[in-house]
């Protein structure tokens, strides 16, 4: 009869903070942070085995922030990630809009940018940017 030891732990948890608008008249300002982590401890004893005391763990964080100023507003993420396969992952984002209305009609764009990479290989960095534009009646 084979002898059969199962073990784990888990445990993760989660912050956020996050401040919606701060300003006066046309100026605004906004600011969110955020981290996450969990760790998993595994232990799989079968005859042959399996996995024996792999720690698994995760830790990441971001900050972001918006400004906003009448018609124009500029956003900015920046995004790390650290884990136990030794990968370190960020992430930069920005944005920057314009929107008018000028009574039922209304027109806006917005360039986006993000810069995604990872510490460990450079050949997996990723650059996107993207333009929008809009337009629309409202009745």
């Amino acid at each position: 009869m084979p002898m059969m030891n199962h073990l784990g732990v888990q445990k993760s948890g989660e912050v956020l903070l996050s401040r919606e608008t701060l300003g006066k008249g046309d100026f605004k300002a906004s600011l969110n942070a955020k981290t996450k982590e969990s760790l998993s401890i595994l232990q799989l004893v079968d005859n042959a085995a399996v996995a024996d005391g792999t720690q698994l763990w995760d830790l990441s964080y971001g900050v972001g922030t918006s400004l906003q100023y009448d018609i124009l507003k500029l956003d900015f993420t920046f995004e790390q990630v650290y884990n136990s396969a030794a990968l370190q992952t960020y992430k930069i984002a920005g944005s920057f809009s314009l929107e008018k209305r000028f009574g039922l009609f209304s027109i806006g764009s917005v360039l986006n940018g993000e810069y995604s990479g990872d510490a460990i290989t450079p050949t997996n960095d990723a650059l996107a940017i993207g333009l929008t534009v809009s337009g629309g009646i409202s009745l």
